[in-house]
């Protein structure tokens, strides 16, 4: 039997879900699985590299904590989204932050991007040759008033710090 053809009812399945006059390639031969392909002796496709695009080295989500919530923000009870795109330089690093949707507080947005400055660290994009290369990376987060910390407990704070 020669390579072209067939002899799984996936590729019969593949062949009837194909577009009306277009030709359709057995279904073993589109199998992204390598151990799958070669055992059906075809050669896997290349799988696209995912690096290309930054790469948070932590979650994204320890980035900025709780305990990073501004004094000023829970005395005034606010809570607020901030959307950021940031520069990810060849070492990982961030250069740049650039508030893509304000929070409407510029000391929340400020308070944003020198956390994110500070403590975001990637893998960084890489060029078709693998080496790393300037990218860029979007980070959403919502400022919360922290349970712990609530309105009350904030002025209390508040007036605790004033009185060192």
């Amino acid at each position: 039997m020669s390579s072209g053809q067939c002899m799984m009812p996936l590729c019969a399945l593949a062949i009837l879900l194909s577009a009306p006059g277009q030709a359709s390639e057995p279904a073993h031969q589109s199998i992204g699985n390598p151990l799958v392909a070669a055992t059906y002796g075809a050669m896997p496709r290349k799988v696209p590299d995912e690096r290309r695009e930054p790469v948070p080295l932590i979650a994204p989500e320890l980035w900025i904590t709780v305990t990073d919530y501004p004094m000023h923000a829970a005395l005034d009870g606010l809570e607020a989204d901030v959307e950021t795109e940031l520069t990810v330089a060849e070492d990982g690093r961030v250069s740049e932050c650039v508030i893509i949707s304000s929070s409407g507080d510029a000391l929340l947005d400020s308070k944003t991007c020198k956390l994110l400055v500070r403590r975001a660290r990637f893998k960084p994009a890489l060029d078709d040759e693998k080496r790393p290369i300037t990218g860029v990376y979007r980070f959403s987060h919502s400022w919360r008033i922290p349970p712990s910390r609530g309105l009350s407990d904030a002025r209390k704070s508040a007036t605790q710090y004033s009185r060192r």
